[in-house]
């Protein structure tokens, strides 16, 4: 049954993504958010009670409102931005990327990089399909349950999700990344191995900072709320050489839409402790604040900052191991 409800989310964003001009894609998507949003009623209170907390008396009520609709609206058109569209390639084409002499730079150095994304904020196809355009060779890790936008539990599921959802999926993905890289549920030092081999050979490893799959979390402050975050990205940067470089798809602004680089998070060799990581994982919380709170309308995930407890083991999977 919840593979069915995965088919259903899918099948509609495919509708949208397929209705001919920008025009009557994004009403039919105003559509969806808006519908969500009033079926979706505890998702709804979750999301409200996250951004009062935010952002205190800053905003009002309608405010707040409209905050909270646009989390529905993202994650719709998010959805709809994995259906490969005509106009894909010229959009991505022309979209600027910001910080680009980052990578180039850290590429250059030889040991690879690692471009630190939100699972939650702005169009994450979109950005990697800039960088595509721009001559980048992406190599996109992702969990073994991987559905796109679509936060799915972390088990094999039927046929449908692990074959027809996730087989499209990662399909289409390929069209623009070099190759899909997975993080199983399970740790091994196989699979760490595997994440290194691709920084030895420079390359640009793209990751999630706001990930969950992790024997052990990290707190940070994040949005005014205690988030537990994932370390792997940080160990993997400490024994390969390579620099953290967030990476944000931005909507608004100057030049924009645009996708931004940010300067290189360079891990501390010589301090191994718990404290090196948070500092780390706080400067990528950071940044994405600094975005959110200038764009809250292009946040998906506000629904999942939670109530500073440490994800539950349902979630709090093994990952990856770099030992």
């Amino acid at each position: 049954m919840r593979d069915l409800y995965y088919l259903g989310h899918f099948l509609v964003a495919e509708a949208a993504g397929r209705l001919p001009g920008e025009r009557l894609r994004g009403a039919f998507i105003d559509f969806l958010a808006r519908a969500a949003y009033g079926l979706s009623r505890a998702k709804r209170a979750r999301i409200e009670h996250h951004i009062e907390r935010a952002f205190g008396a800053t905003l009002n009520p309608a405010q707040r409102k409209d905050i909270a609709l646009a989390c529905f609206r993202e994650f719709w058109q998010e959805m709809a931005d994995w259906v490969p569209k005509s106009g894909d390639r010229a959009l991505a084409a022309q979209t600027p990327i910001r910080g680009l002499e980052h990578l180039q730079r850290a590429l250059a150095a030889g040991n690879g990089a690692i471009l630190w994304e939100s699972n939650g904020f702005g169009r994450r196809v979109r950005g990697k399909q800039a960088l595509h355009a721009h001559g980048v060779q992406l190599y996109q890790t992702h969990g073994a349950t991987h559905l796109g936008v679509i936060d799915a539990t972390p088990e094999p599921g039927s046929w449908l999700r692990s074959r027809l959802l996730r087989g499209t999926y990662e399909r289409r993905e390929r069209a623009f990344v070099a190759e899909i890289v997975e993080i199983p549920l399970s740790a091994t030092v196989s699979s760490g191995r595997v994440y290194l081999r691709h920084l030895r050979r420079n390359r640009a490893l793209c990751m999630a900072g706001d990930g969950q799959i992790a024997r052990k979390h990290y707190p940070v402050r994040l949005l005014g709320r205690t988030v537990w975050l994932a370390p792997g990205a940080v160990k993997l940067a400490r024994v390969s050489g390579a620099p953290l470089l967030p990476m944000f798809w931005v909507p608004e602004g100057e030049g924009a839409p645009a996708l931004e680089i940010d300067p290189p998070i360079v891990p501390d060799t010589l301090t191994d402790t718990d404290d090196a990581i948070v500092e780390c994982l706080q400067t990528f919380a950071d940044a994405l604040e600094r975005r959110v709170r200038r764009w809250p309308r292009a946040y998906r995930n506000w629904h999942l900052l939670g109530d500073g407890e440490p994800p539950p083991a349902a979630r709090a999977v093994p990952g990856e191991d770099f030992t």
